[in-house]
């Protein structure tokens, strides 16, 4: 499983910025990788020890490899797991669990060999067993791989684990980072109400030391990790709920991490009290047109909005110079990114595309006219996301300098998904999307076939 998102950290002592990344493809895309800002004041040694304290609003839920897809829950799965393979820097498989790797020529049977002497923190040795039961129990649950993809999972022998797809599937290897539960802990056991969800036991570089009734969490450094012993010798979690008492905290010196700040703390975070590090988030904002609108159905409309929207002001002057262009639905450091593809900004030729289309005259206010009706654009998004709506902000001054209004509707998420989108009722919206890290994942939103 690839986990991420948007992710901010202030750290007493430093402070943890994350990325977004901003772009405009022409025709429907605009996307916006949202990012805080990319420095930092401090290149800090690594001392031995010491504790880390997280602290977040939202209560943590249950801990399992195999359910658990929300809340801070999910990053400890990173702790206290580990999947067959991982992801480096660039997001490129590297061994984790397993040593090595290979698969046949025609791609469907991929055979993974296991590292020896790899212990849950039982103490029990993982084996193929582990990693079967685990990805056998996704599937059924629908995971990261559609059942129909999957004929069946193998256990060569206790060190070496096999899985035959029904056709190739060239992603794969991704969804081997899906961390490994342990088979003798969960077997015959119901996954919802198994008490393994809150003393879970992995094989991770942290296990699990203490969860008290008031959802305070606490893991300690796992001395036998097959790695090495972590950094740290413990990692906490505490929950405050309402988030200016999570501020007060960090402020007491009580808690060390807060996540997800908004840009607009970053005023009250300074040196030397406070430091900050920078972090892409796999996530872009996308400017969606419905193409069965009459409207923006005009391939030159789109292609005007394209050529009139620059990502890098609506990062400067929306997301205060927090944020990365980008040109298409893949990070910057990941492989299939593409850096000599660039976004063109000439507001003269958008010019040019909407006299073409009949564009060409100006009402009192500015705005192009055609027939008697003003150029508008509707653009619709969700209500729970400050950044988006600032961004949203900025591109409607440019498009009105250009002649166009950008009339913005902020509906709740849930209306948005399933009264506007999936029934086609909007002109444009304005959404995020995960990056992914395969061309596939791509593929699945934009492929017209």
């Amino acid at each position: 499983m690839v986990r991420g998102g948007p992710h901010l950290g202030i750290l007493r002592g430093s402070v943890v910025k994350n990325r977004r990344l901003l772009s405009v493809a022409i025709g429907f895309l605009l996307g916006v990788y949202p990012t805080p800002p990319a420095h930092t004041d401090y290149e800090e040694a690594r001392p031995s020890g010491g504790a880390l304290r997280i602290g977040d609003t939202i209560k943590p839920s249950i801990i399992n490899p195999i359910l658990t897809s929300d809340t801070i829950s999910i990053h400890l799965l990173d702790l206290i797991f580990n999947g067959l393979v991982k992801l480096s820097d660039s997001l490129e498989p590297i061994p984790d669990l397993a040593e090595s790797w290979e698969f046949s020529g025609d791609g469907k049977v991929w055979t993974f060999f296991l590292r020896k002497g790899v212990k849950f923190h039982d103490g029990t040795e993982f084996t193929a067993e582990d990693a079967k039961f685990t990805y056998e129990k996704v599937l059924e649950l629908r995971g990261p791989i559609s059942p129909a993809a999957v004929e069946r999972y193998e256990v060569v022998n206790r060190y070496t684990f096999r899985a035959v797809l029904r056709e190739p599937y060239s992603p794969f290897i991704y969804a081997m980072t899906w961390p490994i539960a342990p088979k003798h802990l969960l077997e015959g056991e119901d996954l919802e109400k198994a008490s393994f969800n809150r003393h879970p036991v992995g094989t991770g570089p942290f296990k699990l030391a203490e969860w008290t009734d008031d959802d305070r969490i606490r893991l300690v450094a796992n001395q036998e990790y097959f790695e090495g012993r972590p950094h740290l010798d413990s990692v906490s979690v505490v929950s405050y709920g309402p988030r200016d008492m999570l501020w007060a905290q960090l402020i007491l010196g009580k808690i060390d991490l807060v996540t997800l700040i908004p840009p607009e703390h970053f005023l009250f975070v300074r040196p030397p009290k406070f430091k900050v590090y920078t972090q892409t988030s796999p996530f872009y904002y996308t400017f969606l047109f419905n193409l069965r609108d009459p409207l923006v159905s005009d391939r030159r409309i789109r292609q005007a909005i394209n050529l009139i929207l620059s990502p890098e002001r609506i990062i400067e002057e929306g997301l205060g110079g927090h944020g990365q262009p980008c040109t298409g639905p893949f990070l910057p450091d990941s492989w299939p990114y593409n850096p000599d593809v660039v976004h063109p900004h000439d507001p003269d030729e958008a010019a040019r595309l909407l006299d073409q289309a009949g564009w060409s005259q100006r009402g009192w206010d500015g705005i192009r006219i055609k027939d008697g009706r003003r150029l508008v654009i509707s653009l619709l998004m969700d209500t729970d996301d400050e950044l988006k709506l600032s961004a949203a902000q900025v591109m409607h001054q440019q498009l009105w300098e250009a002649g166009i209004d950008l009339e913005v509707r902020l509906i709740k998420p849930e209306i948005l998904i399933d009264q506007y989108l999936r029934t086609g009722r909007f002109q444009a919206a304005l959404l995020q999307f995960n990056a992914g890290i395969d061309p596939d994942f791509a593929r699945t939103f934009w492929h017209s076939g």
